[in-house]
């Protein structure tokens, strides 16, 4: 989206979104329209749900394959989220917050040796969870209010890649992202193959600068990649089909991703199984955030495969 103004109040982020038609759906975001960094990456995280763990699923995999860990992915509703985003459009009709209600995905880490976990949170910074790791003790007690769902490490991945087969623009982005993510794991291996650059060199260092050497290299070969695929990328076929997509189409890719939805599986365990509260989507909830045709799109999807 083109976002024009951004304004804060309290712990609401607003995002005024622009309606400026562009032949490249890939603006670069203007630094000067944030008032911090953590604004910024909240905007970047919106409503990206649980596609950090389809798109970076494969370097994470190969970063941690040697580690004595289990990794799941798991579903929680968080409690009451420290921020909330509202997005707007030029006649303030539109508006959407937090997409699913307070729902976050995130990596939990299990240590084979002594049980202990710890999750990893990719998206979170779109509900104020900036931080990237917490002791599963801590982020418990502090924001989880239910777990709604656990998946095998991958499964998420799956179930884009099955999705993004399917036709309609919301498809065709998933294949963008999954295209962009396989720069990164290239890049990713690229990196690791340098001297000093693999992750046992990294660990028995001591050296603070070195480590933070380390990331800002890492993290200019994964953009690098990125950006490279993005700016050659020729966008007028995506901005023909979103243009000329009809709404039944729309409607169809959206009950084929729900039907697709079984392949994520569930990996809880029995005591887990017994333990969740019934987390349904309320949609009555989601259509009073999500106003808009949109929202009642959705909202008739879901009731038509209940």
């Amino acid at each position: 989206m083109s976002i024009t103004k951004i304004e804060q109040e309290a712990n609401e982020i607003i995002a005024y979104k622009g309606d400026t038609p562009s032949s490249h759906p890939f603006l670069k975001l203007a630094d000067d329209v944030f008032p911090d960094e953590a604004t910024k990456h909240a905007l970047l995280c919106f409503s990206s749900q649980f596609l950090p763990m389809a798109y970076m699923h494969p370097l994470l995999k190969k970063l941690l394959k040697k580690q004595k860990i289990d990794i799941h992915e798991v579903m929680v509703k968080i409690k009451a989220a420290p921020r909330t985003i509202v997005v707007l459009a030029e006649d303030g009709t539109e508006s959407s917050k937090n997409w699913p209600v307070h729902g976050l995905v995130l990596l939990r880490i299990t240590s084979q040796r002594n049980g202990k976990r710890w999750y990893t949170n990719l998206s979170g910074a779109e509900f104020g969870l900036t931080q990237a790791i917490f002791s599963a003790a801590d982020f418990e007690s502090k924001h989880v209010q239910a777990l709604c769902a656990v998946f095998n490490f991958g499964r998420c991945r799956d179930y884009v890649q099955a999705c993004s087969a399917l036709a309609g623009c919301y498809s065709h982005t998933q294949r963008i992202g999954l295209r962009a993510s396989s720069r990164m794991e290239k890049a990713l291996l690229a990196f690791m193959q340098k001297p000093g650059n693999d992750l046992v060199s990294l660990r028995h260092s001591k050296d603070t600068t070195e480590s933070a050497s380390w990331h800002q290299s890492l993290a200019e070969a994964l953009s690098k990649a990125v950006g490279e695929y993005i700016s050659n990328y020729d966008a007028s076929p995506l901005m023909y089909q979103i243009t000329n997509e009809s709404e039944e189409t729309t409607r169809n890719t959206m009950a084929e991703h729900i039907d697709h939805a079984s392949i994520l599986g569930d990996a809880m365990t029995d005591e887990e199984k017994a333990n969740r509260p019934n987390v349904a989507l309320d949609l009555a909830q989601m259509m009073q955030q999500h106003g808009g045709p949109g929202a009642n799109m959705v909202a008739d999807v879901f009731k038509s495969l209940r």
